[in-house]
């Protein structure tokens, strides 16, 4: 009834079937059954039947079978549920379509992929025994969709498989009809077979057949759908796979599968691939070895460059030998990976034939077109394999990329010669020509003139510089030479064909033969080409023949079909005189040369251009020609003479082969004309007088005349430009010179405005300090007063701290530079200064800083100034981060010299500095707080400036504020710690003591008599020196001499102490100035003091600069 007659089939039907329901979508109208006699697909139509896949249901009614079950005209009655039978397994079976199909089959498999056609179908890709199933599921009312893929399952399903049309399996689908028979068995990524150890690629072969192997690589090549090509540290496989995967060449997989094959052939079959797991198999290997690595792979040879080929990388290779000779020192070797030439070195043995499996041990060597092995140890395994060669076209060849591999190439032989100890054969194909060598103990000579398709190892013919300019086939024998069109007694018996069918689908069916043709020779140049043309179709004949034969000759031609480029061609041309001559052809007339015409193409045509000009070279003459707005050329032999030729302007009638010339996209993009003589070159009208060339030299004359007047002027305003610009830097730089002369005047005025303040205000400051450690010296007064005392000293300090700001920005001062260990002095001085506020202090400092070349004390007072500031600006608190680090300063990087620096970076993150005062931070005496001297960043830049350092800042409303200070490295190392002297007696000894201020002389002579000393006190350099002279002629010299730097008009610390040096070059004498910071405080040694008691000094700073220098000298009194 389903199957009958087309008659039959269309009309109504009694039905009465009891059927077991294996798959019904009501959406699509699909219904697979199985009945006793076997499974079967019936058609439905109209309204919804009323069941479900599992159940066994009796169908009663009319049914026309051309247009399937209707519920209006059949009953469906249920006899029971859950009637499925067990299911066919279909494993291992699936190519199977004539056993399986529309049966109720089950089948394990990986899902790969998946597609939500609507909300009841989902399509699914399905990996089952290496074959890609797709899978229909027929999900339920409101559902949820199941998300698979990456899972294994099993599913249960009705099978319909597809032939192709040579009758193989073309494609199989699966129709799930409810979700419970698709169960998921497990992720991918759990299968335990990728548990397995891992086979590396070259024990492949020893596997046990049938088994499970694991294997392991790195991505070399795929084709989607196909294959993939795997790669480990030992070889290299192809393993065809139907399993979409998301991979790249390069990407790490594994591979799951059943080792099948043997020898060289081994491979997997029922792959299963997934990304590869870090550590899940040895490590990554690349396309070319890491250095001086063993390559096992000949690919991975051939992928060296000629440098690396060079440095003889050692390679353990095994494969077939596609080609030997005994005579020859080299053989042909081919791996899963590809092929590679053998070069025998010092082995005598003759290579192994043919066919033979070896297994060798050599080096890379750099050939002259690739990298090649030369051979150290050889091995022949057992069997043999018969090596098999791709059929290729010459054009595939010239890619370079069939290097050493065993190819098959069909062409014209066109001769034998012998070539040293080498048959050469010379052959023509389609596309161009290549030689073959093979051994000479066979002739070929019988075989010239005959279409054949050589088998052979294609190798590159190389120049100088190693590019590919042929390609050459080692040949083992004639066995490789089979012949599919032998050489014909006659060539000129060929089927004599027309040019325009040479151009037709028929003719290219027939180009491996010969075609022999009639026509009229266009143009012919001895021994290299010539154009036929034959009523209106016209063709280019490459030949070897030397005999000239004359435009319009009529010739009988016989030569292969092929291409140039995109142009048809005859290749190997040969020819006699035409039996018949027919009429010469007639040019065709070119109307429009600027609509290229392809058609024309190797035809006599004739075209009317003007000629633009003429050039001679190479043996052609050149005419440049112009018409409808294209130009082209006309060529001619260079024997025909020059003068002979017609004048520039000239309009001409040229007569000539139309010869369309090629882009590299292969499209036609011009033409130009090959002119047979003089006579095809017509003066059609002479030029005019006023020609374009005399135009042009007029127009020349007048243009360099401009170009000129119009130099002249540019120059003339560039130096305009110029000078007015010089003049406008000039004033600029004035100016700008003014302001700085302006700021460094007040400056400089403020500084010694400042400067004398301070000292003055340090003598005064002297004196309260020495009165005042005076009275702390008294127990009485002690007792009645102490804390006040204290407190009064505390003030002073502070007062001597503030005047000492005043003297670094005034007049600075040479730091007492040394090798300071930088992080212990910002953190002690940043955690000081942030003592009372809110703020927290971050450090970060490299690890192996050098010692900075600074004064540890002028950088402390610089760092407690930067935190006291940002502490100052975050009342609320914050944080305040301090970075140390080594930097490179480059040359006109920053105000420097080029060197290696230390960077202390201070950053916080408070309000940040608007724009507008950032450029004033540093003045004396400018501050936006209300509490703030101003004097804090003044002092840092000066100290920086001091040190040769450099100092920026970077500040962003509300964002906070970076000072970066530049400081230079010292050379040597970080000074050892003086351990203290454990403290002795108090020495006592005779003190001259100098000062130009009598009550500093009053209150310091008390301070060193209350300490046990004898005292003279004098009042300036004078008096110091006579009574210096004077106690050493009466026999009671001093022990100690402190000197006043500064005495304004008398004699000062300094000339002093050159004075009493004279006299006594041992003398004992200790500076003291308010200028602390003068370079003769800070550099004391150097003219000649002992000791330093910078003013205001406390009681304790003055005995223990006393003492210390009693020490250094036996006291005298």
């Amino acid at each position: 009834m389903w199957w009958g007659d087309a008659a039959s089939r269309n009309q109504p039907q009694r039905l009465r079937m009891e059927a077991v329901v294996t798959y019904y979508d009501p959406t699509w109208q699909l219904l697979w059954v199985g009945t006793d006699s076997g499974f079967a697909f019936v058609r439905t139509h109209g309204r919804e039947l009323p069941i479900v896949a599992g159940q066994r249901v009796l169908f009663e009614g009319t049914v026309i079978p051309a247009v399937g079950i209707s519920a209006d005209a059949v009953k469906a009655t249920v006899l029971a549920e859950e009637a499925l039978p067990a299911p066919v397994s279909a494993q291992g079976r699936l190519d199977d379509i004539a056993a399986l199909d529309a049966a109720w089959a089950t089948v394990e498999g990986s899902v790969c992929f998946q597609r939500e056609n609507d909300p009841r179908h989902l399509d699914l890709d399905v990996l089952c025994d290496g074959r890609l199933v797709r899978a229909h599921l027929l999900v339920g009312k409101d559902a949820p969709v199941p998300q698979l893929v990456g899972t294994q399952v099993r599913m249960n399903f009705v099978y319909v498989g597809t032939r192709d049309a040579a009758g193989g399996v073309r494609r199989i689908d699966a129709w799930v009809p409810r979700a419970r028979d698709l169960v998921a068995l497990g992720s991918i990524d759990r299968d335990p077979r990728f548990a397995l150890p891992v086979t590396p690629i070259d024990q492949l072969a020893k596997a046990p057949a049938d088994t499970w192997v694991n294997l392991v690589g790195e991505v070399r090549d795929l084709e989607a759908g196909r294959s993939v090509t795997l790669r480990d540290a030992t070889g290299q496989i192809t393993i065809a796979t139907e399993q979409p995967l998301e991979v790249q060449p390069g990407d790490r997989l594994a591979v799951v599968g059943r080792r099948i094959g043997s020898g060289v052939k081994v491979t997997v079959t029922n792959p299963l691939c997934r990304i590869a797991r870090e550590g899940s198999a040895m490590g990554r290997h690349d396309g070319v070895a890491p250095p001086r690595a063993k390559l096992r792979l000949v690919q991975q040879v051939m992928e060296l460059p000629p440098d690396e080929a060079a440095r003889h990388y050692p390679a353990s290779v095994r494969g077939v030998v596609t080609w030997s000779d005994p005579q020859a020192s080299f053989f042909f070797l081919e791996d899963p990976s590809g092929g590679i030439r053998v070069q025998c070195g010092q082995r005598t043995e003759p290579a192994p034939a043919p066919g033979s499996i070896v297994s060798l041990t050599g080096v890379s060597v750099t050939g002259a077109y690739a990298p090649e092995l030369e051979l150290r140890e050889l091995t022949v395994d057992e069997g043999t394999v018969e090596p098999t060669a791709v059929p290729i076209s010459l054009e595939e060849a010239m890619t370079g990329a069939q290097e050493a591999q065993r190819v098959q190439i069909r062409g014209y032989l066109r001769s034998a010669e012998q070539a040293g100890r080498w048959l050469q054969l010379n052959l023509t194909t389609v596309t161009g020509e290549f030689t073959a060598f093979m051994p000479t103990r066979e002739s070929a000579s019988a075989l010239v003139g005959s279409i054949v398709r050589l088998s052979g190892v294609c190798t590159a013919v190389a120049n100088p510089r190693r590019q590919l300019t042929g390609i050459r086939l080692w040949v083992t024998g004639l066995a490789d030479v089979h012949v599919e069109h032998p050489r014909p007694d006659d060539p000129f018996t060929a089927p004599l064909s027309t040019v325009e069918s040479l151009h037709q689908f028929i003719a290219l069916r027939t180009q491996a033969r010969p075609v022999r043709l009639v026509g009229c020779v266009l143009y012919n140049r001895p021994g290299r080409f010539l154009y036929l043309q034959q009523e209106d179709a016209g063709v280019l004949v490459l030949h070897r023949v030397m005999t000239p034969v004359a435009p319009g000759t009529w010739i009988e031609l016989v030569g292969l079909p092929g291409r140039d480029g995109s142009r048809f061609v005859l290749r190997e041309g040969n020819w006699r005189p035409a039996a018949t001559p027919g009429q010469a052809p007639v040019p065709l007339l070119i109307r429009k040369p600027s609509v290229l015409a392809p058609d024309a193409d190797a035809r006599l045509v004739t075209v009317r251009a003007r000629l633009q000009d003429k050039i001679t070279g190479l043996g052609t003459h050149r005419l440049m020609l112009a018409a409808n707005d294209v130009r082209f050329e006309a060529r001619l032999d260079a024997t025909m003479p020059l003068t002979a030729l017609p004048q520039d302007g000239s309009i001409v009638e040229i007569t000539g082969v139309y010869v369309v010339e090629h882009d590299e996209s292969r499209q036609p993009r011009a033409f130009h004309l090959e002119v047979r003589s003089l006579a095809d070159v017509r003066v059609a009208k002479p030029p005019r007088w006023w020609t374009a060339s005399r135009a042009l030299r007029v127009s020349a004359g007048l243009g360099v005349l401009v170009l000129v007047v119009v130099a002249w002027v540019v120059v003339l305003r560039r130096r305009v430009r110029q000078q007015t610009e010089q003049i406008r830097k000039q004033m600029e730089n004035e100016a700008r010179l003014n302001a700085e002369l302006e700021r460094s005047a007040r400056l400089e005025s403020l500084g010694v405005l400042a400067g004398g303040i301070a000292h003055d205000f340090n003598n005064l400051l002297t004196v309260i300090m020495s009165n005042l450690g005076l009275a702390a010296m008294d127990a009485r007064v002690q007792a009645a007063a102490g804390d006040i005392i204290a407190d009064a000293e505390r003030g002073a300090r502070r007062a001597a701290d503030l005047t000492q700001q005043l003297l670094t920005f005034a007049k600075g001062g040479d730091p007492v530079r040394r090798a300071v260990a930088l992080p212990d002095v910002v953190r002690e001085s940043a955690e000081f200064g942030r003592h009372g506020s809110r703020i927290r202090c971050d450090y970060e400092f490299a690890a192996n800083l050098p010692p900075a070349d600074v004064d540890p004390g002028q950088i402390s007072r610089v760092v407690h100034n930067l935190v006291l500031n940002a502490a100052q600006a975050m009342p609320d608190g914050g944080v305040v981060c301090l970075r140390l680090r080594t930097v490179e300063v480059g040359p006109k990087e920053l105000s420097l010299p080029a060197g290696r620096y230390l960077l202390l970076s201070v950053e916080d993150n408070g309000p940040g500095i608007p724009p507008e005062r950032l450029e004033r931070i540093f003045e004396p005496y400018f501050s936006t707080k209300a509490k703030n001297s101003g004097l804090g960043l003044a002092t840092v830049h000066s100290i920086i400036k001091k040190h040769q350092g450099e100092i920026r800042v970077q500040s962003e409303v509300g964002r906070g504020t970076v000072f970066d200070l530049w400081l230079p490295i010292a050379q040597g190392e970080v000074a050892a710690a003086v351990t203290p002297a454990p403290a002795g007696p108090v020495l006592k000894t005779r003190i001259l003591f100098m000062d130009d201020e009598e009550v500093i002389r009053r209150s310091g002579a008390n301070l060193l008599e209350r300490m046990g000393h004898e005292v003279t006190a004098v009042a300036d350099g004078e008096e110091a020196v006579r009574a210096f002279e004077q106690a050493r002629r009466t026999g009671r010299p001093y022990g100690v001499v402190i000197l006043d730097l500064t005495v304004p008009g008398g004699m000062g610390g300094k000339a002093a102490m050159e004075r009493l040096r004279q006299i006594d070059p041992a003398v004992c004498a200790i500076v003291s100035s308010g200028y602390s910071t003068d370079p003769v405080v800070a550099n004391y040694r150097e003219y000649g003091f002992a000791a330093r008691v910078p003013k205001p000094y406390r009681v304790e700073e003055l005995a223990s600069a006393v003492q210390e220098v009693l020490r250094r000298e036996p006291p005298t009194t």
